[in-house]
């Protein structure tokens, strides 16, 4: 008897594993699918994308931003800022099963507000952006998450009298100073073999932004002495960034960061015709670019005294 139950209960046995193992594989996919919900951006020949995408949760306008999504949002900003004369439209969306009881008219405004305050942490001018909502949009919602939310657009500004103002400098504008008062007193740094050091300014991943501290003023003062004494001689600002990206933003990114230097040594003292500007993107970078060690090496502006 036993003989002939083993096998039926072992063949009993592999069914039910089988058949519940297709029932859950087919019941949960079924229900809860995954959704596409990727990232892109297209504008002429720039375009970045990611497979994953900022969400919110439902009935609220809380900004979440995958790592993956962070990076192509960065390099958007960069694009964005390097054509002032383009706005961009944030359009907030939600579902008509959707609630809301803030501050703003409704949800789609808290959404793309959200964004908004996002690209202006980033660098962007907030009059370049402006904002606005579609109720009863066909967003996605996944697990309590709204994915598509906020549509972006980018295109140029054709009326001249909305166009953004341009920004104030990046540091505080402090009085110019004298070359020819830096000279008095300080002739013994001019004596023979004196040569004006080399400098390498470091920049945070994706933006321009100068940190000023008091050491990058005593060294201009140097530069300022320097060339008060060497009138032939010139001083070179290059810029340059990590290979993360695209390579064109790249290449605007350190022209920015090179421009914001220069802009610095302007509002110190130095002259048009005493700075020579250069950038060179992520081509030639001075450390590897595989880890983050390397990278921030490699995000920098060269200042180089040539005679």
């Amino acid at each position: 008897m036993n003989k002939i139950l083993k096998p039926g209960v072992s063949l009993l046995l592999v069914l039910w594993i089988f058949g519940g193992s297709y029932w859950i594989a087919d019941h949960f996919s079924t229900v809860n699918p995954v959704p596409d919900v990727g990232f892109h951006f297209k504008h002429q020949d720039f375009k970045v994308k990611s497979d994953d995408n900022f969400y919110f949760a439902k009935d609220a306008a809380h900004l979440s931003i995958p790592e993956q999504c962070q990076h192509v949002l960065e390099q958007s900003s960069i694009y964005f800022m390097t054509q002032p004369d383009h706005e961009i439209t944030l359009t907030g969306m939600f579902s008509s099963a959707e609630t809301y009881s803030g501050s703003y008219p409704d949800l789609g405004i808290a959404r793309a507000e959200s964004l908004k305050k996002k690209y202006v942490d980033l660098g962007i001018p907030p009059k370049q952006i402006k904002t606005e909502s579609k109720p009863n949009a066909d967003v996605i919602l996944h697990n309590d998450r709204v994915y598509n939310a906020v549509s972006i657009k980018f295109e140029k500004v054709l009326d001249r009298s909305v166009l953004i103002k341009k920004e104030k400098p990046i540091f505080v504008k402090q009085k110019k100073l004298s070359q020819k008062k830096l000279v008095q007193g300080q002739t013994d740094k001019l004596n023979p073999p004196y040569k004006v050091r080399k400098l390498n300014l470091y920049f945070p991943q994706s933006t321009y932004k100068l940190k000023i501290v008091p050491e990058l003023k005593e060294y201009f003062e140097e530069v300022l002495v320097y060339l008060a004494k060497n009138p032939k001689a010139k001083v070179w600002v290059i810029g340059h960034t990590d290979d993360k990206g695209d390579r064109k933003v790249n290449i605007r990114l350190s022209k920015y960061r090179a421009r914001a230097v220069r802009d610095f040594m302007f509002e110190h003292g130095f002259k048009k015709n005493q700075i020579q500007i250069d950038y060179k993107g992520p081509d030639e970078p001075i450390a590897t670019n595989d880890t983050e060690e390397g990278r921030t090496k490699n995000r920098r502006v060269e200042v180089r005294v040539v005679d």
